[in-house]
């Protein structure tokens, strides 16, 4: 019980990042202040698309922002597209157990496609689910950088060696 409480509590804090960021509020959770390298704008090539949570800085905000993003992704197809959307809306109303003990495979199998849905982690796949997915999907097309399609290991590649790097204003 006390492990689902952490878990919940883990994932409430990380909202609560992403929320700071999104609203400019998270001076006290940037990246590196003291050697921010500069950035100029360089066209299509802009950096800019890296500061996913928009502070002007490419920093630890934005890699939680692309975790939560990739949460979107729960066929584990490396996309946020319609077929997400689907998924979600026909685990509306399933729901698992607690306690997982003496399962079989296929039940457990069965289990992990309803928890995909399952964003606020309360057994049930419900409208606030749907909601929370609806708030999630935007930010995996920004979290696609590199503009493949895909939100994966190349996206969080490119965030990740722009580190510490402060934007320009345009």
């Amino acid at each position: 019980m006390l492990k689902k409480h952490i878990v919940s509590l883990c994932s409430l804090v990380a909202a609560f990042v992403v929320l700071a960021a999104q609203t400019g509020c998270s001076d006290g959770i940037a990246g590196p202040q003291n050697e921010t390298a500069r950035l100029e704008s360089a066209g299509p090539g802009d950096k800019r698309k890296l500061d996913l949570n928009r502070d002007g800085r490419i920093n630890a905000s934005d890699l939680v922002y692309f975790a939560w993003a990739t949460r979107a992704d729960v066929t584990g197809d490396q996309r946020v597209d319609d077929d997400d959307r689907a998924y979600v809306g026909a685990m509306l109303g399933q729901s698992y157990p607690e306690d997982l003990a003496g399962m079989s495979a296929s039940e457990l199998a069965w289990v992990a496609r309803v928890q995909a849905a399952d964003f606020n982690e309360d057994h049930a796949v419900t409208q606030s689910d749907f909601v929370f997915y609806a708030m999630l999907e935007p930010m995996a097309q920004r979290a696609d950088v590199n503009h493949d399609g895909y939100v994966d290991s190349r996206d969080l590649g490119e965030i990740e060696r722009n580190l510490g790097h402060e934007i320009e204003p345009s």
